[in-house]
Parts: structure tokens; sequence; C-alpha cells
């Protein structure tokens, strides 16, 4: 069929399950994790506490994390995107039942697979 732009940047599903932000094939179950890390720096003074960025979308039950393979995916966009050097702010996501399209300039996730096209809002929360 025809590239619809408002729903895809690749010409294909095939050509979209090529990408390299497809969908891991694990199965692992969604466990929070925030981790700390204390940093000193070079001039000894005080260590401050870093945490892990956790992204999650607005779903039915209200905000719920991605999922850890997913965590990391999207973190990696977001920072290519902040810094300048990215290319997109989006990529695409699946889950064992959808594929869904983020982008982290809208903060938006739309599902690309369903007949509505079903749009929920995102954020990444330290």
């Amino acid at each position: 069929g025809e590239q619809d732009q408002d729903r895809s940047p690749f010409q294909s599903r095939v050509q979209a399950m090529g990408s390299p932000h497809w969908r891991d094939n694990t199965s692992e179950s969604f466990v929070a994790h925030r981790s700390s890390t204390l940093e000193s720096n070079n001039n000894n003074e005080e260590s401050r506490n870093e945490v892990d960025p956790i992204w999650e979308y607005f779903g039915d039950e209200g905000w719920e994390p991605y999922e850890p393979q997913d965590q990391s995916k999207i973190e990696s966009v977001y920072q290519d995107y902040t810094s300048n050097n990215a290319v997109t702010s989006a990529l695409y996501i699946t889950t064992s039942q959808w594929m869904y399209h983020i982008d982290v300039e809208t903060m938006e996730q739309r599902n690309a697979e369903h007949p509505d096209s079903t749009v929920r809002r995102i954020r990444r929360s330290l």
C-alpha cells in the first residue's frame, strides 16, 4: 500500500520491522528500576545523586511505565533529540499486541496499528 505520512516514516511494515527501533524479542515483565549512582567530581566536592529517568504513557489506569527494553530506546532518542544530534524525534516500539509511534518532541504515543490510531500522552520522570 501507499505510505501514510501521518502514521509512519517507513515505506512499508517490512521496512519498519527492519528498523533498529523494532521490538526486542524478550518477554521480560516490567520491574520498575530507578538506579542511583554517586559520582564525585574532580574537585572532591559533594557528590550528587543521579536517577535514571522513567518513561510513562497515560493509559486507562493512569500513568504506566514502558517496558525496560523500551525505556532505554526512548531515552536514547530523547537524548539525541535534545542534544540536536537527532535525525528524528520519534521511534517505533511494539508490545505483544500493538506497534506504537513514540514522539519525544510532541510527547505523544500513537497506536500505529489500531484503526483509531489512539493517541496518548507520554512523560519523562526523574
